[in-house]
């Protein structure tokens, strides 16, 4: 189980202060379990070369009806349907979802 590449799209930090605001892409987890998935602030961190960040939030964009929420006491990206109920478990390595990450 774990999430596909994170790819960055664009953005930069915030001129008051160590505050980045980035859009990626990332390819769904190849076997997502309730709960969610482990690793993204991993992926952030390898991404950016810094250990020291942290993810403040996570904002799902147009993601084809379904949202994304952030588990920070976890480390776990959760997927939701349209419904508002999580996501099924299974293979989700086929969606690539769009997001927004705000990390300090």
């Amino acid at each position: 189980m774990s999430l596909g590449t994170l790819t960055k799209l664009e953005g930069g930090e915030s001129p008051n202060g160590p505050l980045w605001f980035e859009r990626f892409t990332l390819v769904g987890d190849n076997a997502y379990a309730a709960g969610g998935s482990v690793g993204l602030l991993a992926a952030l961190r390898a991404l950016k070369k810094s250990n020291n960040l942290n993810i403040l939030a996570v904002i799902g964009q147009d993601n084809a009806g379904k949202q994304l929420g952030y588990d920070h006491v976890n480390d776990k990206l959760k997927v939701y349907a349209a419904g508002g109920a999580e996501e099924t478990n299974g293979d989700k390595s086929g969606t690539t979802y769009n997001l927004v990450i705000v990390s300090a």
